[in-house]
């Protein structure tokens, strides 16, 4: 996705991937960190750097973590995913160092939600 980015079909909001490129470190159930979860480790095309990501949906913030950088987001209205299902999506976002966000902030898509980071348990700049 790119800054800005938007997409929208017949009134609803496509469900957008979060990340300009997107390198999975460790995915889902992983060895390291992930056993028993659905999580994946994203970081950008080079290594180190904190890389924006942006808002995938119209979505409000509903909890932060500040210890680990750590949101949860939900969309404001229903928003159709890759699978063509339209619901509503709820996602989290980790590692943020930059987290400057707050319990009811409503960001529209392709705004930027924040930046990937090594806040919390981290062993390098990554995303959740």
């Amino acid at each position: 996705m790119r800054p800005n980015q938007t997409s929208v079909r017949g009134g609803v909001e496509d469900f957008l991937c979060p990340f300009t490129d997107m390198f999975i470190t460790q995915g889902s159930n992983g060895g390291y960190s992930h056993r028993g979860i659905m999580a994946n480790d994203v970081r950008g095309a080079q290594v180190g750097v904190r890389y924006p990501y942006y808002a995938p949906c119209t979505c409000k913030c509903v909890r932060v973590y500040p210890n680990s950088g750590q949101s949860m987001w939900q969309s404001t209205n229903k928003v159709r995913f890759s699978n063509s299902r339209v619901d509503f999506a709820t996602f989290m976002i980790c590692h943020d160092d930059s987290q400057d966000c707050f319990v009811g902030q409503v960001v529209k898509q392709g705004q930027q939600l924040g930046n990937m980071g090594v806040k919390g348990n981290a062993s390098g700049v990554h995303c959740h």
